[in-house]
């Protein structure tokens, strides 16, 4: 178990969740210089909207496990998503908002269904909904959700 196994498969959990393009799911907070950068990063091939993920370590906690060289260390993942808005004015709702409602919700659902990661944790989950809000991201207006999942590293001392 190390914590880039964990990252990745945390990614991979969510490429797969319904709703997410493979490729716009990125290890690591991504940003670009250049607009044609970013957009190819987060552009969605179906829509041309900005719509990415991107899956990192927000902190880690270690502690002694019992064992005198055992260490556990708690690996908190920050699962950060984007969509561009698009209130299109009809009705009472929002399209965009339900749209990336439902797909955070899948996020979450994946996130829970494997509790070691496919062994590469000790232990996860449950994943928390930190933040569903507005941000402005590159001059476009997007629903923005920060997802939290701990995940725990079973180690030893060298």
């Amino acid at each position: 178990m190390a914590l880039a196994d964990i990252l990745a498969r945390v990614r991979s959990q969510v490429a797969g969740a319904a709703g997410v393009s493979a490729a716009q799911c990125h290890l690591g907070i991504r940003w670009a210089d250049d607009e044609a950068t970013f957009r190819a990063l987060f552009r969605d091939a179906g829509n041309s909207r900005l719509h990415g993920w991107m899956v990192t370590r927000r902190s880690t906690d270690e502690e002694i496990g019992g064992l005198r060289n055992l260490t556990r260390r708690h690996h908190r993942i920050e699962v950060v998503g984007l969509y561009s808005v698009d209130d299109s004015g009809a009705g009472t709702t929002m399209p965009s908002e339900s749209e990336f409602t439902t797909v955070v919700e899948a996020v979450m659902t994946a996130l829970r269904t494997d509790i070691t990661l496919n062994g590469t944790a000790e232990n996860s989950g449950p994943p928390d909904l930190l933040a569903f809000e507005h941000r402005v991201v590159r001059g476009v207006l997007c629903h923005y959700a920060t997802i939290e999942l701990e995940a725990t590293e079973r180690t030893t001392y060298a």
